[in-house]
């Protein structure tokens, strides 16, 4: 293995001095600045109690003790109690510097995320999974989570630090069932692309996993009365009619039933 070397070595250090205080009352919030969105304090709250990574992020402050660019971050800190860690801008015309910064800056998508976590197991294991099955990656962890995590993305599962688990028997199994009853569709129909969508195949999966229900049966009602579905998008109205569509024509033992929040019973 090669010998890293300290690039440091070749730089010279920045005469910006880093600031640290305690003190929030000394710093204002400009009324031109971009509204401050509870949501994305709330973000940087959970990320920050997992690690503070704020000396490495400063803000920027204006020497009136104006927030330029952070002011998300110093919200963040005070509920938290943590120092703010900020730079001072210098110039008395700042105003551009914080439109500037705010077009500059680029949300991430999950993409990145995949990126970033490229060298993760699961993660590599979701990459796998989506490709082989043409799904979109929000899909197949929603697959993965069986429908049911309150992370509707997986962007907002890495935002908060949080793992997952893939199973990629069980989903390749799953997707197998539910191919065969696409290709059952008529070639180009409209159906299949509301078949391919995660409130449908997570409803399915729930009857899939399920001991009591036959599988062979469903998929039996399935491409025989696929017409009768109304192709809700909430998830609990679709697992209503699969089980009217499931009940069709069985006797009483075999007959499935739901209880008020959806569950199989």
């Amino acid at each position: 293995m090669d010998k890293e070397i300290n690039f440091l070595e070749n730089f010279q250090s920045s005469l910006i001095e880093v600031f640290i205080t305690h003190n929030y009352s000394i710093f204002k919030i400009l009324d031109k600045n971009r509204h401050l969105k509870k949501k994305n304090v709330e973000r940087l709250v959970e990320s920050l109690k997992i690690a503070d990574y704020q000396a490495y992020q400063p803000l920027l402050v204006s020497k009136y003790g104006h927030i330029l660019d952070g002011q998300h971050r110093f919200e963040a800190c005070k509920i938290l109690n943590l120092p703010i860690h900020f730079i001072v801008y210098p110039e008395d015309d700042y105003h551009d510097v914080i439109e500037r910064l705010n077009c500059a800056k680029e949300k991430w998508v999950t993409k990145d995320y995949l990126h970033f976590h490229a060298g993760e197991k699961n993660v590599q294991k979701l990459v796998s999974l989506k490709n082989t099955h043409s799904m979109p990656t929000n899909t197949v962890y929603m697959m993965i989570q069986g429908g049911h995590s309150s992370h509707k993305t997986i962007a907002s599962v890495f935002q908060k630090g949080l793992k997952f688990q893939v199973d990629p028997d069980l989903l390749d199994d799953f997707y197998s069932y539910i191919n065969e009853f696409i290709d059952y569709l008529p070639l180009g129909s409209n159906a299949i692309s509301y078949f391919k969508h995660t409130p449908f195949l997570s409803a399915v999966l729930d009857y899939y996993k399920h001991e009591k229900v036959d599988n062979e049966r469903l998929m039996e009602k399935l491409k025989m009365r696929w017409k009768n579905l109304t192709r809700s998008r909430k998830k609990n109205q679709i697992k209503k009619e699969l089980k009217e569509l499931y009940n069709y024509n069985a006797k009483s033992n075999k007959r499935i039933f739901l209880d008020h929040k959806g569950n199989i019973l």
